[in-house]
């Protein structure tokens, strides 16, 4: 076992408009923070091993906003290049 790591899964985010409003700064921190700290362990990763490890990086549906109608999916055409 060398320690490398092929992968890396980032799913965490504050996914509620509401909070994100209400406490900008813990947000802030959560959303981008975190994910500059996940992508700068994977550039550490890169610089020891000589191997890139694949980052998936999930977003939500609370991007596009209130779109759509209830219970519908959403089309890609429907929504604009930049939702928010």
């Amino acid at each position: 076992n060398s320690g490398w790591f092929t992968a890396v899964f980032h799913f965490a985010a504050t996914v509620s408009v509401p909070i994100c409003q209400d406490q900008p700064l813990e947000s802030h921190q959560n959303n981008l923070m975190a994910t500059v700290e996940v992508l700068e362990s994977v550039r550490k990763e890169m610089n020891h091993s000589g191997k890139t490890p694949r980052v998936l990086f999930a977003g939500s549906s609370v991007v596009y906003g209130n779109r759509g109608q209830k219970g519908k999916a959403l089309a890609e055409d429907s929504v604009s290049q930049w939702p928010l």
